[in-house]
């Protein structure tokens, strides 16, 4: 009986490694499809995000370079109409300049009028102050 016993123990045990081999192959088995079907999609995924993110780069460029146009255009309208403005307040300036260096000679030349007044009065009455100094001191020492 005990032989019957440790040789159903060890059929038991050949019974359980050989279900524990077979088994493992199959889990290994079945992980390896599983692996292999996960590995295809990601693969699948991967290249539908690229073709994805390709068409996204190829839609933001165009509207980039539609845009860029646009502002391009806007640029360009800016530049002419400021060059505009440009050329009219030089000739603004120009105007004014010239107003004003008119005005500047007027005033210059009723400035040297008045100094010219004001020198002929100043020298007139030095000449009426000499005279009546002149005058006096003849007064006061009649010898002299």
């Amino acid at each position: 009986m005990i032989e019957s016993a440790t040789t159903q123990s060890v059929l038991d045990d050949l019974r359980l490694a050989n279900y524990r081999k077979l088994t493992t192959e199959r889990f290994a088995s079945e992980l390896d499809d599983q692996t292999s079907a996960h590995q295809a999609s990601l693969e699948r995924l991967n290249e539908q995000f690229a073709q994805r993110q390709h068409a996204l780069e190829n839609s933001y460029n165009v509207q980039i370079s539609r845009e860029a146009e646009a502002l391009d255009t806007k640029l360009q309208k800016i530049k002419a109409t400021n060059q505009q403005r440009i050329v009219q307040e030089t000739e603004r300036a120009r105007q004014e300049e010239a107003k004003i260096a008119l005005q500047s000679r007027a005033q210059i030349v009723n400035l040297q009028k008045n100094a010219n007044a004001q020198i002929e009065s100043i020298q007139k009455q030095l000449q009426d102050t000499s005279n009546t100094l002149h005058e006096l001191s003849k007064k006061r020492n009649p010898h002299a």
